[in-house]
């Protein structure tokens, strides 16, 4: 799962990526992420983030509500 936010030019300046470690997560976060997320920021849902060039860079955070936190840090500065 990867956030991102742009600037008021659409450049993206902040991409945080997060790897669902179990499937309850997968079902569950993206609905945690849309509820806390603002205008500005992006959610995008990957299978594999890797393959998708256009993403990068981003880094993985590996901590799930550190992840949620990178979230709500990001609104903040919408």
């Amino acid at each position: 799962m990867l956030v991102q936010k742009a600037n008021r030019g659409g450049r993206y300046l902040q991409r945080d990526a997060y790897l669902c470690k179990t499937p309850n997560e997968a079902r569950c976060l993206p609905g945690t992420l849309e509820a806390l997320r603002a205008e500005g920021v992006q959610i995008v849902i990957l299978d594999s983030p890797e393959i998708y060039s256009e993403y990068a860079p981003y880094s993985y955070i590996e901590d799930m509500k550190e992840f949620i936190d990178r979230v709500s840090q990001l609104n903040r500065g919408a």
